[in-house]
């Protein structure tokens, strides 16, 4: 009955670090930022719209009261942002890049004018992340394959990824001296 318990016990403990780790991991980041006019006073209830240059999809938030705006669990992709609001010209940043895990802040200063009239603001949003410590990157997979594999004199001038041929039954072949290899031969004749 203990062995029971323990084995129970054990297999929720695992279960709980497992599902600790699959919440961590995520394909997703977001985009907060401040809308302002041309005095820096904020702007409440602005439409701020991001709409995906991968897909065309597209999402729409308001701003808050405090002229505020965050838009979470956008999937890693490049965005078009544009916000509107009354009595202000619509604002338009071209390229907004969302990285994995990564909270991008893009705030937008509204200019005075009609909603018609647009004002496109084609530079990124900035590098630094003032938000959080974090420093990212995201890297492709042919840029993983390219990278420069250092071969010491520990693997014999080999590569350590380079894989070895297996016999049929999971094992590798091993080299064997002259007199074994003669013993096998003569056992195999008699055979």
């Amino acid at each position: 009955m203990t062995n029971h318990k323990l084995t129970v016990a054990g297999l929720l403990a695992f279960l709980f670090a497992f599902s600790l780790t699959a919440l961590a991991q995520s394909d997703r980041g977001s985009i907060v930022g401040t809308v302002k006019d041309p005095n820096g006073a904020v702007v409440s209830d602005a439409k701020v719209s991001f709409t995906s240059l991968d897909s065309g999809e597209v999402r729409e938030v308001k701003t808050s009261n405090d002229g505020s705006y965050s838009v979470p669990e956008l999937k890693a992709a490049p965005y078009k942002l544009t916000v509107e609001a009354t009595g202000f010209k619509t604002a338009t940043i071209d390229r907004v890049q969302v990285p994995v895990q990564v909270t991008r802040r893009a705030d937008v200063n509204l200019e005075i004018g009609n909603v018609g009239e647009s004002v496109i603001v084609s530079s990124d949003a900035p590098v630094l992340q003032t938000d959080s410590p974090v420093q990212q990157t995201n890297v492709t997979e042919k840029q993983i394959r390219e990278l420069p594999l250092a071969i010491g004199a520990e693997s014999g001038g080999r590569s350590p990824l380079a894989s070895r041929r297996k016999h049929s039954c999971g094992s590798t072949p091993m080299r064997i001296g002259r007199r074994a290899a003669r013993r096998r031969r003569i056992s195999r004749i008699s055979a």
